[in-house]
């Protein structure tokens, strides 16, 4: 009897301990392996003619392309989803040579006639037209009867929707645009402005150029019926700017006035100064996110905007927090961190995105630092690490920082584990360096 009582516990036991850890127990995401991308050419140089239907929605384009070939190959493989390619050419010095191609599982496969050889450099152009439904959006202006605000946002591939483009983020390269739109519209994109001139039927053409390479999904248009704001410059050298929706000047000029001060905070809290041609901010109505760090123009959703009398946070309220992590301010700083980890140093692919997420969450805590004191960057990692742990326990499910199983991008940019636990563990390895060590390894 007494052994029958020994086994019917130790049952009971073996059930009660498997219920606890079906509930409580913590697991790692399941999904698809995601490696490394390995490439087959090297891309230099990206160029692309776009005029912008608005109406129609649609993008009529020729993209240049200048690359290397990493090994012998005789093709040339671009993303290119949902795009109506008319031809595909390869530009010589005197000359160009119409090529074979096909569209195929989403993605443009160029016969270049021959093998080429690693050190061969290379320029196909290819002409298309799309009407996309991801990586650039055509918004209509409802203060504006009859106009459209236009932008890009290309994180996860997307901008093979509107470019045939190499897609993954383990590519650098410097880009050039020239966009056409009607003669009322302005035109923003990375780098600098080398002109605008007119075309037919009251059209313009702006040519900008980013010379330093950035990797594809920073590629940036912007287009619309903007007013520009200036800002005090960084360093009394860096060109600072802010576009906004007409009318909305003095919010512009209300929300974006430290960044100056940001700008040289973070060159100096890192010893590298911000390496690009200028930064311009911008406020876009039903923007794609909240945010979007393209190269040297970060677009921002026009809820950012604001004046002296509106609250700090930016979204809706939090009523079961004591403090907001996402003030206007605090996002406006994670965006431009981004142009130091992001833009600059880059993660090989989305399996390590916690490079730009969570150092630019850290870097956001920084300047609250700096900005409002060491007992507000307290609170950012308090609340940080208060939401990670309540995400743990309700989700049951913890993973690294560096993680290669997912089904989609959003399942690698959860925000409590990518955002909030990077940046506390940043946080902890600065209190065990010490600041000097932590900084220098930064830089």
């Amino acid at each position: 009897m007494r052994q029958l009582k020994s086994v019917t516990l130790f049952l009971f036991i073996c059930f009660i301990t498997t219920l606890v850890d079906a509930t409580f127990a913590q697991r790692l995401p399941e999904g698809e392996y995601h490696p490394i991308r390995e490439r087959t050419v090297d891309i230099v140089h990206y160029k692309a003619a776009l005029q912008l239907d608005l109406v129609n929605n649609r993008v009529l384009g020729e993209s240049t392309i200048s690359f290397s070939p990493l090994g012998k190959t005789d093709n040339l493989s671009l993303d290119a989803i949902r795009l109506n390619v008319d031809a595909v050419r390869l530009m010589q010095t005197s000359s160009a040579q119409n090529l074979n191609f096909r569209l195929e599982d989403n993605a443009l496969l160029i016969e270049l006639g021959k093998s080429y050889s690693r050190g061969d450099t290379l320029t196909v152009a290819v002409r298309y037209s799309c009407q996309p439904n991801a990586g650039i959006y055509f918004q209509p202006d409802m203060a504006h009867k009859g106009q459209y605000f236009v932008h890009s946002y290309g994180e996860g591939g997307l901008h093979a929707n509107w470019l045939p483009i190499y897609g993954d983020v383990n590519d650098k390269f410097s880009s050039e645009m020239f966009i056409t739109v009607p003669e009322s519209y302005t035109v923003i994109a990375n780098g600098k402005l080398l002109g605008v001139r007119k075309a037919a039927k009251g059209q313009q053409i702006f040519h900008w150029k980013q010379t330093l390479p950035h990797s594809n999904y920073l590629i940036s248009i912007y287009a619309g019926l903007f007013e520009k704001g200036e800002l005090p410059s960084a360093f009394g050298s860096i060109p600072l700017s802010y576009w906004v929706p007409k009318g909305r000047l003095q919010e512009g000029n209300y929300v974006f006035r430290n960044t100056a001060k940001m700008v040289e905070f973070f060159s100096r809290r890192f010893n590298y100064t911000y390496p690009w041609d200028k930064y311009d901010q911008i406020a876009i109505p039903d923007y794609a996110v909240g945010a979007m760090e393209h190269t040297g123009v970060t677009g921002h959703l026009s809820s950012v905007l604001r004046d002296a009398s509106a609250p700090l946070a930016f979204g809706p309220p939090d009523f079961n927090r004591y403090h907001n992590f996402w003030t206007a301010e605090g996002t406006i700083a994670h965006e431009l961190a981004h142009h130091w980890f992001g833009n600059n140093l880059t993660c090989r692919n989305l399996s390590y995105i916690w490079l730009n997420e969570s150092f630019a969450s850290y870097c956001q805590m920084l300047w609250d630092e700096e900005a409002s004191g060491k007992e507000t960057l307290l609170m950012d990692r308090q609340i940080a690490f208060d939401r990670y742990l309540e995400y743990v326990a309700k989700e049951h499910t913890i993973r690294p920082l560096e993680y290669h199983y997912f089904d989609t991008p959003d399942d690698i940019y959860n925000e409590e584990h990518t955002y909030l636990k990077g940046a506390i563990v940043l946080h902890m390895l600065r209190s065990i360096l010490g600041d000097d060590n932590f900084f220098q390894a930064l830089s």
